[in-house]
């Protein structure tokens, strides 16, 4: 998605309003409960989903980069993948 999200063009459409667009769309629902409880700030949903689809994915999808930058690859185990998803709900939601 990040190399189709950047492309105007039937497949981004279609990926977008078949697979996107319904995570979104629960996303945001859920977003904004957790705004309403003050589990997380009073942000529009929009950006809540992309701050937490950037911080999910990205070191996975720049794997090879995230290997070469810190010779650690975290798609290597369990452990590294279990770390960052701590890490993400540690900066998001605190601890």
């Amino acid at each position: 998605m990040n190399d189709e999200g950047r492309r105007a063009g039937p497949r981004m459409r279609w990926l977008t309003d078949r697979h996107q667009k319904p995570l979104y769309e629960t996303t945001a629902a859920i977003l904004r409960q957790a705004v309403a409880r003050g589990v997380v700030p009073d942000v529009p949903p929009i950006h809540l989903f992309y701050v937490l689809i950037g911080s999910v994915g990205m070191i996975f999808s720049q794997a090879p980069e995230c290997e070469r930058l810190t010779g650690r690859d975290p798609t290597a185990s369990d452990e590294m993948i279990e770390a960052h998803a701590d890490a993400v709900v540690a900066l998001l939601l605190g601890r």
